[in-house]
């Protein structure tokens, strides 16, 4: 009888082993996801503070744009070609630009759907 009852509790102390290495190997595994997470939080911080940057960026060379095609309008009244050549150029140079920046803000929301 005495046996039979060290076999059961030999049988419960073994059980209660597994149960508690299970809760462990669970444990770890919340805890990478956890890290994991904490990680993608981050990522998406940057992202939105990179995205913030480019719209301010976007918004400023527009501006620019704007202003370069008034330049550009104004030399054409003058019929200067030298200053209209230039400033044309500059503004193909922000429109560049602007498409740049437009593909980056594509990009970041491509790899900002991930998270």
């Amino acid at each position: 009888m005495a046996a039979s009852a060290l076999e059961k509790l030999e049988s419960e102390h073994a059980e209660l082993k597994q149960r508690l290495a299970n809760r462990d190997s669970e444990l770890c595994t919340l805890n990478r996801y956890k890290a994991s997470v904490s990680h993608m939080k981050k990522e998406v911080r940057k992202l939105v503070v990179e995205l913030h940057s480019i719209r301010m960026k976007l918004t400023q060379t527009t501006k620019e744009a704007a202003a370069i095609t008034a330049e550009t309008q104004h030399q054409k009244a003058l019929r200067d070609p030298e200053s209209k050549a230039a400033a044309e150029h500059k503004l193909v140079e922000k429109d560049m630009e602007i498409e740049r920046l437009k593909a980056r803000i594509e990009e970041m929301r491509v790899v900002a759907s991930e998270y």
